[in-house]
This record gives C-alpha cells, sequence and structure tokens, in this order.
C-alpha cells in the first residue's frame, strides 16, 4: 500500500488503506505501508497486528503530498520492493505523488499494480483538466484500477460538517447558506470539523454576520473523537462537488443523523434514495438554492419529529459496509493481476504514445530514463546483495 495520506493523518484514504490493510493481514498476506514522513516520525513503524509502516525521509510539498521528481525515489523505493519481496502495488489517492512515482518505478522492475481512485475531478477548470491528464498518462500501464464508488432536544437544531476546508468540498456553498439558514431558524446551530484554506472565508461570514454563539469552528477532529462529535448533532451537511464515495456520510447515517447532500459523483449510491430523498438521506443539485432548500426539508423534518431510527440504520450500514468485504473483493482483483504477464517498456512506451503527442514523448523519456537508472542500480547495488526482510506473522505480535 503506498501513498502520501496516511496516520497520523486523518481522514476517509488514511482509514481506507489502515482498514483495508489490517483485513489483508488477518486473509494472511503480508501488507506493507508505505508513505513521507510526518514532522519526526521517520524510518519503519510497527502498528496493530505487525502492519509494518515506511515513513520515507522526504518532507510534503503541497497539501502533505510530496515533490513530484521521479528520480529521486528511485533508489529508495526499489530497495524496499526488492527488500520486502513485493509481488502488488497498490497506490492510493490520485493526488497522492507517492503513489503515482512508486506505480512508475514498480512497473519498470516487473511488478503488477493496481490503483484505487477515492476522487473525482469535473472538466471546467484548468486544474481538473491537469489532474484527469495526469491520471490517464500515470495510469495508462497499470494492471487494474478500483473506484471507490460507487432521546432529542429538538429546540436547539444542530448540523454538522466535517471535511477538508477547500474548493472541491464545497465550501463555498456552506458559505453562502450560513446566512441565509441562520437567518431563517433561530435555533439552528453549526458545527463545522476540519480545516484548510476556506476556513479564513468561513469565519469572514461568522463575523459579518455576527454568529460566532452559532457556528463552532472545531477545527480536526481525531478519529477516536468523531463517533462523538456525530452524535452531538442531528443533520450531517456534504456539500462536495466531486466525489467518488464520501466515507463520512456513511459514518454520519450510522450515527442515525439525517443526512443532506449533493448529488454528485458516486454519491446517490453510497445510501438508498428515493430520486432525491429517503428516510436518512436528502440529495440536491450542486447549487446554493437547492442545497438551501434541502437543508430546509430537513430541519422542518426534524422539527416534527421525522428522525432516522438510529438503531435501524446503525445496523443497516453494519451489514452493508464491512472491511472484510472489501479485503475479500480487493483480494479478487489481486488474484486476477497476478496471473497477468508484467509489461515490458516497449509495451508501456507504446501507451504512452496513444495520450497525446507531447504527453506521450514526456512519459516515454520518463520511462526510459528511469529504466537506465535501475540498470545502473542493478550494477551499482546487484539485486543479489540486498538482504531480505524477515516476515512476520500476525501471531507473532498477539
Amino acid at each position: 500500500m503506498v501513498s502520501d495520506f496516511f496516520y497520523p493523518l486523518i481522514g476517509g484514504v488514511e482509514n481506507h488503506i489502515y482498514q483495508l490493510s489490517q483485513c489483508l493481514i488477518q486473509r494472511n498476506h503480508k501488507v506493507i505501508v508505505v508513505t513521507h514522513a510526518y514532522d519526526d516520525r521517520v524510518g519503519v513503524r510497527y502498528m496493530t497486528n505487525g502492519l509494518k509502516v515506511y515513513y520515507l525521509p522526504y518532507k510534503p510539498f503541497y497539501n502533505n503530498t510530496i515533490l513530484p521528481t521521479v528520480f529521486s525515489t528511485i533508489p529508495l523505493i526499489r530497495s524496499i520492493l526488492l527488500r520486502e519481496q513485493i509481488t502488488i502495488v497498490h497506490g492510493h489517492s490520485s493526488f497522492s505523488t507517492l503513489a503515482h512515482e512508486t506505480m512508475h518505478h514498480a512497473k519498470t522492475l516487473g511488478i503488477r499494480t493496481v490503483f484505487t481512485d477515492h476522487s473525482l475531478f469535473g472538466f471546467a477548470d484548468l486544474s481538473s483538466i491537469l489532474t484527469n491528464k495526469v491520471l490517464q498518462v500515470s495510469l495508462v500501464d497499470c494492471h487494474h484500477i478500483i473506484c471507490v464508488s460507487h432521546t432529542w432536544n429538538f429546540s436547539r437544531i444542530v448540523i454538522v460538517v466535517a471535511s477538508r476546508l477547500v474548493y472541491r468540498k464545497g465550501i463555498d456553498l456552506l458559505i453562502g447558506i450560513l446566512p441565509k439558514i441562520l437567518r431563517k431558524y433561530p435555533d439552528v446551530k453549526f458545527r463545522i470539523a476540519g480545516n484548510g484554506p476556506k476556513e479564513i472565508d468561513i469565519r469572514e461570514v461568522i463575523e459579518r454576520e455576527g454568529t460566532e454563539d452559532r457556528v463552532a469552528l472545531e477545527g480536526s477532529v481525531n478519529h477516536d473523537k468523531m463517533r462523538d462529535f456525530l452524535n452531538s448533532g442531528h443533520i450531517f451537511l456534504n456539500t462536495s462537488l466531486t466525489e467518488a464515495f464520501c466515507m463520512a456520510i456513511v459514518e454520519a447515517a450510522a450515527c442515525g443523523l439525517l443526512v443532506v447532500s449533493t448529488k454528485v459523483g458516486g454519491i446517490p449510491e453510497v445510501l438508498p434514495s428515493n430520486d432525491t430523498q429517503s428516510d436518512i438521506m436528502i440529495l440536491c443539485e450542486a447549487n446554493i438554492n437547492d442545497v438551501f432548500i434541502g437543508l430546509c426539508n430537513a430541519i422542518d423534518r426534524i422539527q416534527i419529529g421525522q428522525i432516522p431510527n438510529a438503531n435501524e440504520w446503525h445496523n443497516k450500514i453494519k451489514n452493508w459496509y464491512s472491511w472484510s468485504w472489501v479485503a475479500q473483493h480487493t483480494e479478487i482483483v489481486y488474484d486476477h493481476i497476478i496471473t497477468q504477464k508484467s509489461i515490458n517498456l516497449t509495451e508501456r512506451i507504446y501507451k504512452y504514445t496513444q495520450c497525446g503527442f507531447v504527453s506521450g514523448f514526456v512519459m516515454s523519456f520518463v520511462a526510459m530514463l528511469a529504466y537506465l537508472i535501475f540498470i545502473l542500480l542493478d550494477y551499482n547495488q546487484p539485486r543479489r546483495l540486498i538482504d531480505l526482510s524477515t516476515d512476520y506473522s500476525k501471531e507473532d505480535f498477539e
């Protein structure tokens, strides 16, 4: 497993990697995690059931991702992949530089690769266009891709938000509806967990409206405190502009909250809903007016006592979503790609040339140069001289 996003960071990708790794270990697979350093957390660490984590000595450059260089990571990644006798490299998150570079190096070594995409992107802005292009050339020779899809006090209704405060998460929509909801419903309060560049804009709205006592910015909430945070509210609001799968919605529904969410990406498939609403989730178009109407509908339902049955929905979510189920289906993907032949350099270059003249030429050049570096490293540090790591079973840590 490789990604820029892992513990001690808290989030959907981080939790996905950890839980999937634990379930695969339970199914007798050897699993290691590769990520970058976090402050003084550098080197090898062990987690539950002997999950081995490599915190590489690379510092984050932007948004907790390392600086993309391709070539500077080759020696260390090569050593880890050979020393640990890795047969499959599983990268996570489109935004992770480390994931893309490690998969590129793995393919040069003839190792099978799998990529799990945790996000969806639009096509209307330059950032999304560039990201989609990078994904196209990075994943064109990937062996398999997984898309993560598809007693109350009603006198004071609490709306909770748990999200990174960035544009892609629709924080501009949240900023637009905050004043309208607070003016219409004097007894409604917001609790917002998360941080990011849009926090400044939210604070400006709070100060302008004079609602410091009704909007609480909680900052980053530790994972072990998230259940208590969700249980403090009645409604969970998600305003994402693009989303493949929103883990926060599942967690909120499991706590019995009424969910109001934008109808984008794979969100309509996360929880059952009849077109636009059900007894657990109300879907809205990704604009201020529609989200405002959906949130008003949710508040009105709470005020008249039409609340989800928390125990019933907790049991439903528990049956629908299981990390053991995810691990079993991921294992099917692993078993499938391990039977495929590895892609040689000629085939990779051909695939790159199908991605466009400029990007195809650049990626072909990068692949050939990386291949030469690997040949040089094989001469300077032969594989037979690399000490193989000792494998431990989960029983050794019990």
